[in-house]
């Protein structure tokens, strides 16, 4: 007997599964029928592609290769869209070894101003840059909500 094209058996693995399963593996959006369908599917115990499933797909999907490549596009769009994927951490860069430093060199005697002279403020931002630091050192001694009587 011949064995089936990768096409064939590709199709013959997804027609095990219902619609919204399909498409699931296959990561096109459900219709509102097939999202239903799947939630009440979902409460009689019926879950989500496993991922042997998914492997299992995965592999039959890369004997074709245009099929495969669309499926990967697909499956990298939505990682993009719902995992958060950057390991750069969000917001403003921590100053904790700034801090330290300045308190360390406020500690021995250095004052604040004398302290932004070390580091290169500008003459006419001297003022700013020395309670600047100065707030920068105090907050990290005392943090806020963490009342000390």
């Amino acid at each position: 007997m011949a064995r089936p094209s990768p096409q064939e058996a590709l199709i013959s693995f997804l027609s095990r599964f219902p619609p919204w399963t399909r498409k699931i593996l296959q990561r096109e959006p459900l219709t509102d029928e097939e999202f239903s369908a799947m939630r009440t599917e979902a409460n009689a115990g019926s879950v989500y592609p496993t991922g042997e499933q998914t492997a299992e797909f995965e592999a039959l999907l890369r004997q074709i290769p245009e099929d495969y490549e669309r499926y990967r596009s697909k499956r990298q769009s939505f990682l993009d869209r719902h995992v958060l994927t950057t390991a750069t951490p969000v917001g403003r860069p921590r100053k904790d070894l700034e801090a330290s430093e300045a308190a360390r060199l406020h500690a021995e005697g250095v004052s604040w101003k004398q302290i932004a002279v070390r580091w290169d403020a500008p003459v006419e931002e001297l003022d700013r840059e020395a309670d600047r630091i100065r707030k920068l050192v105090k907050l990290r001694e005392n943090p806020p909500g963490n009342k000390s009587e």
